[in-house]
């Protein structure tokens, strides 16, 4: 074999050393912007089934207006008091394993053919945490939500979740709860399949205002 023949060999061997380890790249880079993709469609699943719950519940603080299909065929009753919706320890915490166990009740209208009813939702730290690039330490929390003592949401992927009450923007602050007229909510949920390499936490920040909670304000006394 000539000199010429070698070279051309050897040409040809890191061209194709090249292209297999590009090639290799390519794949495992897609390899993981699919993982990437289904773990973030499922973190982004869950957050909806959440927001879903918080957003009907926070709306309706404080509805009671129902539809009586048995009786008069009419929209019955009336506000309730917004002093009754929120109770000293609406929004509580205690001290348990890993961190802090979570309380948050008030009474709200999860159906407009139904009358207001008492919802609690509980969470507490699973036992699992999650580190995100920038050091932050996450404890995965599981959320329960219970209407009337019974069970009827549960999420084990949530991150972070707090609420902020606070008076209309033009009052210089809160005095109680009866005052409570805006609520900020912070939620951050992690994927069941584990955390994404791009996308860390799912995020969802709003604030609400229930109709329910200030419906008496402009009532003579």
């Amino acid at each position: 074999m000539g000199t010429q023949q070698m070279i051309l060999l050897v040409a040809a061997t890191v061209i194709a050393g090249i292209a297999l380890f590009v090639l290799a790249s390519v794949q495992e880079r897609g390899q993981e912007a699919a993982v990437d993709a289904v773990q973030y469609a499922a973190a982004k699943e869950d957050l909806h089934n959440v927001v879903d719950m918080l957003e009907r519940d926070l709306r309706n603080m404080g509805a009671s207006m129902y539809f009586d299909a048995g009786g008069c065929n009419c929209w019955v009753g009336a506000s309730v008091d917004p002093t009754t919706v929120l109770q000293p320890g609406w929004y509580d915490s205690t001290i348990v394993a890993g961190g802090q166990l979570y309380t948050l009740q008030f009474v709200t209208q999860i159906d407009s053919t139904a009358p207001p009813v008492g919802v609690v939702y509980t969470w507490e730290p699973t036992g699992e945490t999650v580190t995100l690039r920038n050091g932050t330490v996450r404890a995965r929390q599981r959320l329960e939500r219970r209407i009337g003592g019974t069970l009827s949401g549960v999420s084990n992927d949530v991150s972070l979740l707090r609420l902020r009450l606070r008076q209309p923007e033009s009052e210089p602050g809160m005095v109680n709860l009866s005052d409570t007229r805006v609520i900020d909510v912070t939620l951050r949920t992690v994927s069941p399949l584990g955390m994404g390499a791009v996308i860390e936490e799912t995020r969802f920040d709003a604030t609400y205002r229930p109709v329910g909670m200030a419906i008496t304000d402009n009532l003579p006394s």
